[in-house]
């Protein structure tokens, strides 16, 4: 009776928890120093969207089974797999983020970062705001479908039809995950960039490129003093033996 109570009244918990992933993705992209921050902040929220989600799912395998307890059992695993799967891709890409982000942070913080690491950053944050509404449509989905007997009539615009074949016919679900699949490929980026482009860090090569040629610069310099003493001595003996021949002609 609490379950159902509770899965009853989760709307306003599940807009808190979707809120807390948008407020992560605001200091993901205004406040870079502190990325891993964001970045906890968002899987926090997906950790407590799960356990809403779990609450769906032995809902669903409860009501729906009723030949004992394996048949729940394989009624579970089996939505656990299918329909748990955009919310767990979403989760897992977070937690790669976070890793990478705090593995690499002292050179985040210090501004050793290229502007392609910038710019797949806020590339990856917009896709986890579209990953955020799709994973909220696909809950609110789910859940409609457990609490609604009779389905929807077939009435409204065309927009809402073809959101609405959309959302029976491919799922919200599968979007989320083909959104989740591209992800993964710009957080691949994210990784390589951050582990390959700024091992020495960019200050420090700018840092090493300035005192080469300064390096450079010094040593043309000295080279040219070198050449006007030396030019300067030549001069200063060809005056002197000027002198001397004087000298022996008198």
């Amino acid at each position: 009776m609490a379950t159902g109570m509770l899965i009853h009244d989760d709307r306003y918990l599940r807009n808190i928890f979707f809120s807390l992933i948008y407020l992560g993705v605001i200091v993901v992209m205004f406040i870079p120093g502190s990325s891993y921050f964001g970045y906890a902040i968002i899987a926090a929220g997906l950790m407590m969207i799960i356990l809403i989600f779990f609450q769906y799912i032995i809902y669903d395998a409860v009501k729906n089974s009723t030949d004992g307890n394996f048949s729940k059992l394989k009624t579970f695993l089996f939505s656990l797999i299918s329909d748990g799967t955009p919310v767990f891709m979403v989760f897992g890409i977070v937690v790669y983020l976070l890793t990478i982000t705090m593995t690499y942070n002292a050179n985040i913080m210090a501004g050793d970062v290229t502007p392609q690491y910038i710019n797949f950053r806020n590339i990856s944050a917009i896709f986890l705001v579209i990953e955020a509404i799709l994973l909220n449509t696909f809950l609110s989905e789910k859940r409609r479908k457990m609490f609604t007997e009779e389905r929807a009539e077939e009435t409204g615009s065309l927009g809402n039809k073809a959101m609405k074949f959309l959302s029976e016919n491919i799922g919200m679900g599968l979007i989320t995950v083909l959104f989740a699949t591209l992800h993964v490929l710009v957080v691949i980026i994210i990784d390589m960039n951050l582990r390959y482009f700024t091992t020495e860090g960019m200050a420090s090569r700018q840092s090493k490129s300035k005192g080469i040629l300064l390096a450079q610069k010094i040593k043309e310099q000295n080279k040219k003093e070198r050449e006007e003493e030396e030019k300067e001595e030549e001069e200063r003996e060809e005056k002197e033996n000027d002198y001397s021949d004087f000298l022996n002609k008198l």
